[in-house]
């Protein structure tokens, strides 16, 4: 990228940063989603077409990267399945360990971008 290029994000009306099918189970990694920077590390590293799917962008990433859970969230999205929370394999353990694996998956895409503005 040239050096006057800047990245912004593009969020449809459809994707914010808050979860739906996750209904804010990862608070850590709501907080760094509402920086912009953030958001646009998720499209530096994907693309609107795999976003597109989605409701909001914490949804995206949690399905991208623990992708046992793809399956639940579409169901969700039609009515046809619980949220997150009340799956029954989940637990807060797991929760918690998600939502410190979401952080570290953010800050590697983050890093990435900001080498290759470099």
């Amino acid at each position: 990228m040239g050096p006057n290029l800047v990245l912004r994000p593009r969020l449809g009306q459809r994707h914010t940063w808050m979860g739906d099918m996750v209904r804010s189970l990862f608070p850590e990694t709501e907080k760094l989603l509402r920086d912009t920077e953030f958001q646009a590390s998720l499209q530096f590293v994907s693309s609107e077409e795999r976003i597109a799917p989605y409701r909001d962008m914490i949804d995206f990433l949690f399905c991208e990267l623990v992708v046992g859970y793809r399956r639940d969230c579409f169901r969700y999205y039609r009515r046809e399945g619980p949220p997150l929370c009340d799956i029954r394999r989940v637990n807060p353990e797991r929760i918690a360990g998600w939502d410190k694996f979401l952080m570290a998956s953010l800050h590697v895409a983050h890093d990435a971008m900001e080498k290759d503005r470099q």
